[in-house]
């Protein structure tokens, strides 16, 4: 029997007229990113109004066509395109956790396979009545400062938006945060109580997991878990 994949979101993207014409004068039109990580099940999307055919990734479209290409397993995925200056591409398909919409701190939505942005991610769980959580979200602050590499995105449980950036005020945490109201994304990487750390490698898979109050080596340990 077939597991039956999950409905997914719509990636779109235009290929503008003219992408040619400017990435030959060495222009780059910044509209599609080197790395695209989408979730297992998701669809790519490319209409293209420019004059000749483009290849981005898996789908070559010809000039005034739309084309679609539905992921149907995880992995990286390296591949030409023809609207970055660099000629290249990676898509990383994910568990299909990264693609739901999760409220933004700052405002609107976004998704947890934009905020990784192709690299390993620390989930952070949290909230505000959290008497740990005041201690170590500073901390872990600094070390996302000093690990660069590696994504850090911290996940409130469920708190009013207000609430959340008053806390994130007061502590002076600047970290992307995205609140998840109905506990989805929490109860995928099943990181579901406070507080909590999940790593992921940039391929979007748990890769370890700690629950509880920091102890001494709890970052590196997980920062090593994703190399």
């Amino acid at each position: 029997m077939v597991d039956e994949l999950p409905a997914g979101i719509v990636h779109t993207y235009t290929v503008p007229a003219g992408t040619a014409a400017r990435i030959a004068r060495g222009e780059d039109p910044q509209f599609f990113p080197t790395t695209l990580v989408v979730g297992l099940g998701d669809t790519l999307e490319v209409e293209n109004q420019d004059t000749v055919p483009h290849t981005v990734g898996p789908l070559a479209a010809r000039p005034n066509e739309t084309y679609d290409f539905r992921f149907t397993k995880t992995g990286e995925f390296p591949g030409p395109c023809t609207v970055h200056p660099s000629q290249q591409t990676k898509i990383i398909v994910a568990p299909s956790y990264v693609s739901l919409s999760l409220d933004a701190a700052v405002g609107g939505s976004t998704t947890l396979g934009a905020l990784m942005d192709g690299r390993p991610t620390l989930l952070v769980v949290w909230a505000t009545w959290c008497q740990p959580c005041r201690k170590e979200l500073p901390e872990i602050q600094q070390f996302a400062r000093a690990n660069p590499g590696i994504r850090v995105v911290t996940v409130n449980l469920g708190d009013e938006r207000e609430s959340v950036t008053a806390f994130l005020d007061e502590f002076n945490v600047d970290l992307a945060t995205v609140i998840d109201t109905e506990g989805r994304l929490t109860s995928a990487t099943k990181v579901a109580s406070v507080p909590s750390l999940a790593m992921l490698a940039a391929t979007g898979e748990v890769v370890a997991r700690h629950t509880g109050e920091l102890e001494a080596d709890t970052l590196a340990s997980l920062r090593d878990a994703a190399s």
